[in-house]
């Protein structure tokens, strides 16, 4: 499962070695940055820039040479999620980067986007895509566009209405629904199949009845 830096390397992994994974999960797809994340300098009246793909790679790059360090956009955790409870615990989460997206980091990210959206076509593992609706980090644009383009013919799209980037630490009661499709899918991409592989073996070994349910118990 990947989630905004983790989406790209999920999708280096699947694509890279597509025969180790049943399936994969995108969470806040990072092909369309939002403003939260991609406003030059950090402002949010010059996002408007980043809509002109010539406008974006000139200045991001611009940036990366001479400022590798310096910030591109502050990550604002109120933005986040609407569970107040989860920012609080980001806050003292020494493994929660607390400072500001980098811009060398941004134009990385920026030009693996492009590099991604190009080899859409080639991407055929079975896949869920799930994408908060209000999300300000990265928009959902980029999972419709992730589930139109992708070449694989299993897939799944699910929009989670009013829920923020951070969709597994959203409220109680949205989150509850963010990880039912969760288990949905790895039910049937990952339990049915370890069940099918098993009754295979069972057949060919003369059967050992009950294996299929331990199976299951232990994932």
């Amino acid at each position: 499962m990947g989630t905004i830096v983790g989406f790209h390397a999920a999708y280096e992994l699947s694509s890279e070695s597509p025969s180790l994974l049943h399936g994969i999960i995108f969470s806040g797809c990072a092909l369309v940055p939002g403003p939260s994340a991609a406003s030059p300098f950090g402002l949010r009246c010059l996002f408007c820039l980043t809509k002109s793909e010539w406008a974006s790679a000139t200045i991001g790059g611009f940036m990366a040479k001479v400022d590798p360090r310096g910030p591109l956009a502050p990550l604002i955790r109120s933005e986040l999620t609407r569970d107040l409870t989860e920012i609080e615990a980001m806050k003292d989460d020494p493994l929660h980067n607390k400072g500001p997206l980098l811009n060398r980091t941004g134009n990385q990210i920026l030009m693996k986007c492009q590099e991604m959206k190009e080899r859409l076509p080639h991407f055929t593992l079975p896949f869920l895509a799930m994408h908060g609706s209000a999300d300000t980090i990265t928009y959902p644009e980029g999972t419709q566009a992730l589930f139109e383009h992708a070449g694989s013919t299993v897939k799944t799209l699910k929009f989670y209405p009013g829920l923020f980037h951070e969709i597994f630490l959203e409220l109680p009661e949205a989150r509850t629904a963010v990880l039912g499709d969760v288990h949905a899918f790895l039910a049937d991409m990952v339990y049915k199949k370890n069940d099918s592989l098993l009754l295979q073996q069972q057949q060919g070994l003369g059967g050992v009845p009950g294996a299929g349910e331990e199976v299951k118990k232990r994932m």
